[in-house]
């Protein structure tokens, strides 16, 4: 009996230093350790709608509100598989127009980080720009759609300004503070090697914060489509915003639904190439 305890309490000890060097405060887990705690949240919340969904669907036939995966699937194929009357994909042709408003505004979010890097340069820039961008930062651009719509139109070019606005201060500040945590020191060492001031600018500061500053604009991907969704959800006649809210008015959760996950992967799609990019492109980042 006694050496059945120590067994025991052998075991015990060696299960809590195995847990604690994973789970503990400086612990690090196995790659199959990542794995499972990756995918564990998800799975366990897939299993709980679908155990829902089959169990409300039993009890009502007609449910709405919480569709099995089948009817999802179902919806999909409608959608991505079947032209409609006007022989258009209606997922893909809505994913394709949302797509061209997304890439539209790229360029503008470039230039918010070049005036962040100037900002974090130049006084005089910082000067001209802090304040004014601290407060356009602060106004819910949700806010100035009616105002845009009157005075750009209900076209793209509105449907892009709302992006801009919403996105172009945040990444622009934060842009700024990066700069600014630049080291002075090796400004200093590239002046003192002759190099001019466009050479330190673009050469030495913004190539080497440019792996942080697409980690910035990773970070503001769901308020870039969240703008976008709120404008084709307003005024659109094509969209992933625009269809969402439309088929809501016949509570058409399946569809709602094939659309949530096309955009969920096409948002993970952009996040995960930004950080394959970052780790090849810029090995040195986090070392």
């Amino acid at each position: 009996m006694a050496h059945f305890v120590q067994l025991l309490t052998s075991f015990t000890c060696n299960v809590a230093t195995y847990l604690s060097r994973i789970f503990g405060m400086d612990g690090k887990t196995t790659r199959t350790w990542k794995l499972v705690l990756s995918w564990l949240p998800i799975i366990l919340l897939a299993g709980w709608y679908t155990t829902t969904a089959y169990h409300r669907t039993e009890e009502n036939p007609d449910e709405k509100l919480t569709p099995t995966p089948t009817k999802v699937y179902e919806a999909f194929q409608r959608y991505a598989l079947e032209p409609d009357k006007a022989g258009d994909y209606r997922l893909w042709k809505d994913v394709r127009a949302s797509g061209e408003r997304f890439l539209w505004a790229l360029p503008w979010l470039f230039l918010a980080a070049l005036v962040g890097l100037h900002m974090g340069l130049y006084q005089w820039v910082e000067d001209l720009s802090l304040r004014s961008l601290t407060v356009v930062d602060k106004i819910p651009p949700i806010l100035l759609l009616a105002l845009i719509f009157v005075v750009l139109g209900t076209g793209d070019i509105a449907k892009v300004a709302i992006i801009v606005i919403t996105v172009f201060p945040t990444i622009a500040l934060d842009t700024q503070l990066i700069t600014k945590s630049f080291p002075k020191e090796l400004r200093i060492k590239a002046k003192t090697l002759g190099a001019s001031n466009a050479e330190i600018t673009y050469l030495v500061v913004f190539k080497n914060i440019f792996p942080r500053v697409l980690h910035v604009f990773r970070s503001s991907l769901k308020a870039i489509f969240l703008a976008l969704l709120a404008a084709e959800a307003v005024v659109s006649a094509v969209g992933i915003g625009y269809r969402t809210f439309y088929v809501q008015r016949f509570s058409a959760v399946d569809v709602i639904l094939v659309y949530v996950i096309t955009a969920t992967l096409a948002l993970v799609t952009i996040d995960l190439s930004i950080r394959w990019y970052v780790r090849l492109r810029y090995k040195w980042l986090d070392k």
